[in-house]
């Protein structure tokens, strides 16, 4: 192998720990452009990169290399929970923090009392009350009923589902792990000390949305359809985030066998049905409705809210692109939200109209892996959704960043046979 080919292999390596760095670094003082920019330009890049480029190799590692990486995942993450232990507590439960947590604990506390867990929350003292209507889906709160019924910080909770997550991640590739892929395994665990030492993520449970999202690659590198299209459910269950892919992965999917593709839309109409729309939104079917026009306020309450430069914070200090249409001129706020909202949109369906094209031009070929495809194509997929994301939050962007670490692993495994 030349110099030139160990140094190609390794170029997705220092893009994702860049990446990572990036999203996590010390408040930018002022000029957040660059940092934007270039954060998109590494995500984009990563997907297109590993799937154009011939980036595998069939340099499997020793079973003593797997069980070494295995002792290494682990410890990561036992001393990453240890050190939780002590974040935690300088960031308590409270509503003045963030209202994640507080909406999670009072929908599931009023699962567990037979209460309709959709009902608006009242937050605050007496004296400066407000209200919210819950907007989070099943799988972002009705999972953690568990520690809410033992009394337990839900934000464990979440960690563990995370750590779960990735020990399935290694157990599912562990025969497959390369010279190429062994650092990016230990991006995962990285990633698991980040959440817990950044001051936003720590104050959510976005930990166990990303335990969801992480496994969809994996499932599809490891052609266990059924459980892709349940892990897709439940995904579905947690944001709408994945709305215009998942039609487009159906379509692809229907292609190569009609009769997976139909059973896989069945279970997640089966799955929504069970889970949300019969025993929640058709009791109140306004709910939805109702959600959206909270998320369309929030939006122009974040977009208002300026930061000592005159800048609105989450819109500058997290990720995406939302701030150069912050910046427009002559043009009003709400237009400007709009805008942002048409963008995403007419991107996403573009860019998943081109890869339908491309497919369909190459699903013949011998060269071609139907795998690959669909991870790289759920990769761009979400690194343009969350780039264009009206609400910046930098915890979201945990999601994008674990999906790039897993389906990079998967990307750069050794190409299976069809």
């Amino acid at each position: 192998m030349t110099i030139f080919s160990k140094i190609k292999n390794l170029i997705p390596l220092f893009l994702l720990i860049f990446h990572v760095y990036l999203l996590y670094i010390p408040e930018l003082k002022g000029n957040y452009v660059w940092h934007h920019i270039l954060l998109f330009g590494i995500e984009l890049t990563i997907p297109l990169y590993l799937y154009f480029g011939k980036t595998s190799s069939q340099n499997y590692v020793s079973k003593r290399a797997v069980v070494l990486l295995a002792g290494i995942f682990v410890f990561i993450q036992i001393s990453t929970l240890h050190t939780a232990k002590h974040v935690l507590k300088q960031f308590p439960e409270h509503v003045s923090l963030s209202d994640v947590v507080p909406q999670v604990d009072t929908m599931a506390t009023r699962f567990l009392n037979h209460q309709y867990p959709y009902h608006p929350i009242v937050f605050g003292e007496a004296t400066s009350q407000w209200t919210m209507h819950p907007t989070y889906m099943p799988m972002q709160w009705l999972p953690y009923s568990l520690p809410v019924y033992f009394h337990l910080d839900i934000r464990w909770f979440a960690l563990l589902l995370f750590c779960l997550s990735i020990g399935i991640v290694f157990w599912k590739l562990r025969n497959q792990i390369t010279l190429n892929t062994t650092l990016l395994f230990l991006c995962l665990p990285l990633l698991l000390y980040l959440i817990v030492w950044n001051k936003e993520a720590v104050k959510t449970v976005e930990a166990g949305i990303v335990a969801l999202y992480i496994l969809i690659p994996v499932f599809i590198w490891k052609k266990q359809y059924l459980l892709t299209g349940i892990l897709i459910t439940l995904c579905l269950l947690s944001r709408f985030t994945i709305i215009y892919w998942v039609p487009f992965y159906l379509l692809v999917l229907f292609f190569k066998n009609k009769k997976l593709s139909v059973i896989q839309f069945l279970i997640m109409t089966l799955g929504l049905l069970a889970l949300y729309i019969i025993p929640f939104l058709w009791q109140h079917p306004s709910i939805f409705r109702e959600a959206m026009h909270h998320h369309s306020t929030a939006t122009v309450g974040e977009w208002s809210l300026y930061n000592e430069y005159g800048l609105p914070y989450n819109v500058f200090s997290g990720q995406g692109l939302a701030f150069l249409f912050f910046k427009l001129n002559g043009v009003s706020l709400e237009h400007r939200i709009f805008l942002l909202q048409v963008t995403q949109f007419a991107l996403c369906t573009f860019a998943l109209g081109l890869m339908l094209v491309y497919y369909i031009k190459r699903k013949s070929t011998t060269t071609f892996n139907l795998e690959r495809f669909l991870i790289a194509s759920f990769m761009v997929y979400l690194v343009l959704f969350y780039n264009f994301i009206q609400i910046p939050y930098q915890y979201l962007f945990l999601v994008p960043a674990g999906v790039l670490i897993s389906g990079s692993i998967c990307l750069m495994l050794p190409q299976q046979k069809q």
